[in-house]
């Protein structure tokens, strides 16, 4: 079969967000079962967050092959992208157009007129259907969409109950290959993405109560704006960095993953990423999240609440206590290991 994947957002190494890197791990494995597949990209977003404007204004496109089934382009603005994405997916001709969140209007008009070619759409969280939601809920009902692929329960349960009946739960599937072996004794409590819908200020709060500890902050969507760091910055126990290229690197000197997002969650990427190296987490009880950490992991209910972030993060701060929960998170990450997930994905495509 041939893919066909397209995002207006870069997928690694130019990715800003975990959807990115979980729609890149199902490419990837499809390509790795014999499937060629095709991803355009634009890494526009990625290049003003590095200051790399020149590259901006280069028309020309940056072409990754991942493996012999896997290519990837890479425009560095928006308007080349939108200028070469038609004519690239018609050369292409694929079985199968993934989508993510951009072009679904202009991918349903190809396969009018490409009977063969049928769309999967993925949803990873329960905002992602857009700010045309009403036009793009009467197209994913259409018969021109094959199937909807939901990354939790809790983003399928969101759907109109029409658009259930053709949708389906698929998880992230992670390679403990890629990720880091982090350090016997970690020093860190890290936490993603400064912004206050992911928890940015609970934190902050935190820095101040456990002033014996470091913490580690990592931008990811974007930059951070002028008054968090600020914030930060007065906090001499937190480290603030920007995202690397390398993303599953910021695990190595990691001890506590920390989410204590105040927005509901499509499912919490991060969490299975710490459990598999044996970290434990402290997460707000929300949207997806607890579908990610499974049962016996640290679930703060008053997300809102910095008493019981301060409760649950000491817990964690207790020696006996750590070592429990890591093999908690260690076991539970096994769920979501390619070796167990990868027959589920392939169905997708099965006739």
């Amino acid at each position: 079969m041939k893919i066909f994947f397209a995002n207006l957002n870069g997928l690694p190494p130019y990715s800003l967000s975990g959807a990115e890197i979980t729609i890149d791990d199902f490419l990837s494995i499809f390509s790795k079962n014999g499937h060629e597949v095709l991803s355009v990209n634009c890494n526009e977003k990625w290049n003003f967050y590095h200051n790399n404007y020149k590259n901006i204004y280069n028309e020309e496109a940056d072409i990754i092959q991942e493996n012999e089934n896997y290519t990837k382009y890479f425009f560095h603005s928006t308007e080349s992208f939108r200028i070469n994405i038609k004519r690239i997916l018609e050369r292409f001709e694929p079985d199968y157009i993934f989508s993510q969140l951009n072009f679904l209007e202009e991918f349903t008009e190809y396969c009018e007129i490409c009977k063969k070619c049928r769309i999967i759409y993925f949803i990873h969280s329960n905002l992602t259907i857009g700010k045309n939601s009403n036009s793009h809920i009467d197209i994913l009902l259409s018969n021109k969409v094959y199937k909807v692929i939901c990354l939790s329960r809790y983003i399928l349960s969101t759907l109109p109950y029409e658009l259930q009946k053709k949708s389906e739960v698929v998880y992230p599937i992670f390679d403990k290959n890629k990720l880091c072996n982090p350090k016997e004794n970690g020093e860190y409590i890290l936490f993603f993405n400064p912004i206050a819908i992911k928890g940015v200020d609970i934190v902050i709060e935190l820095s101040k109560i456990f002033k014996n500890e470091k913490f580690v902050i990592y931008e990811t969507w974007n930059h951070i704006t002028q008054a968090y760091k600020a914030k930060i910055e007065a906090q001499r126990n937190i480290i603030l960095q920007n995202n690397l290229e390398n993303y599953f690197e910021v695990y190595r000197d990691v001890k506590i993953y920390l989410l204590p997002s105040q927005c509901e969650e499509g499912f919490g990427r991060g969490i299975v990423e710490a459990n598999i190296s044996g970290i434990p987490i402290v997460a707000s009880d929300i949207g997806g999240i607890k579908e990610a950490s499974g049962k016996n992991q640290l679930l703060v209910h008053r997300f809102w609440d910095i008493n019981e972030w301060e409760e649950k993060l000491q817990i964690l701060l207790d020696d006996d206590n750590y070592k429990r929960y890591s093999k908690y998170g260690f076991e539970n990450s096994k769920r979501f290991l390619c070796e167990n997930k990868v027959k589920e994905l392939l169905q997708i495509i099965k006739e």
